[in-house]
């Protein structure tokens, strides 16, 4: 199933968080022909370029549609997947007609680079105190909080039959198919391939800067610290050992994601597939790529 044609097409991509957006939105999206794009950070005049559209199609992409990802890191009690489902609810509530592109990703990969994101926001804890299993010690994160069911269960019923859902997987090892196949759902041509470094796009600490960082922040500022002190943060933690072996989890914790994750994963990856099946796109099975 395609876009339907006749009217003006409202897209929304909603992230999610830590699935290859930045990258969309630098490289990608704003070459898409046949789409009007509006990225983050959204320009005052969104509905006004909406309005004057001459393609048909409008491309809003902001992962902030689908909440903010400190919400994960938020000790107030609030469940950030909870709220995250909820304002995919709403979207679908307040845009009836929309559509919507997601992205998903292997949740090994996802926790590490969502942690990487907690340390350049300002936060002190290691891997190991991060995250853990509702029952264990006070994790910053549970693993509950990491499962992808619920939200796409939110993307489903907010957009029921107007979902396309892709993996950040494809993205990486496949992108030309990847914009190949969303360029049928949305019905334009495919996009030019972009003469760009995607690696650079929000690049991570490895396992050395990640201590360095994690030492600057507790020394400097209190999670949520944005704007230049965040960015020197990080600039001065990736000035050292740059050689470095990557962040990885320990066995123990790969043990704790299998158990309380892989299955979700699984699901979902299969729920993909349907759906990209049903949209006359098979989605590749990535579950050999973690």
């Amino acid at each position: 199933m395609s876009l339907q044609r006749g009217h003006p097409r409202l897209v929304f991509h909603l992230g999610l968080h830590k699935t290859g957006s930045s990258f969309l939105q630098r490289c990608i999206f704003p070459n898409w022909p046949g789409v009007d794009y509006i990225g983050r950070p959204l320009p005052k005049d969104s509905l006004r370029t909406m309005a004057e559209s001459q393609e048909g199609i409008v491309l809003f992409s902001s992962e902030s549609l689908s909440g903010s990802l400190i919400d994960a890191y938020d000790k107030s009690g609030h469940s950030w997947r909870d709220r995250q489902c909820a304002q995919i609810i709403r979207i679908g509530q307040l845009f009836p007609n929309a559509y919507a592109l997601v992205g998903f990703r292997e949740p090994v990969g996802w926790l590490l680079s969502i942690y990487k994101h907690y340390l350049r926001f300002g936060g002190t804890a290691a891997l190991d105190q991060f995250v853990g299993r509702a029952r264990d010690d006070n994790p910053i994160l549970t693993t509950d909080e990491l499962l992808l069911g619920p939200r796409l269960d939110a993307l489903e019923a907010a957009f029921p039959g107007r979902l396309f859902p892709f993996c950040y997987e494809e993205l990486r090892d496949s992108p030309q198919a990847l914009y190949g196949a969303v360029a049928r759902f949305l019905g334009t041509p495919v996009p030019q391939p972009v003469k760009s470094n995607r690696q650079r796009v929000n690049e991570g600490v490895n396992s050395r800067q990640a201590a360095v960082l994690r030492r600057l922040n507790a020394a400097t500022g209190a999670l949520r610290s944005r704007g230049a002190v965040s960015k020197a943060r990080l600039l001065a933690a990736k000035s050292f050992f740059k050689n470095a072996p990557p962040l990885r989890l320990s066995d123990t914790q790969l043990v704790m994601v299998e158990e309380e994750l892989g299955p979700d994963w699984s699901a979902v990856l299969d729920r993909i597939n349907r759906a990209r099946s049903s949209l006359n796109e098979q989605a590749p099975d990535p579950r050999a790529a973690k």
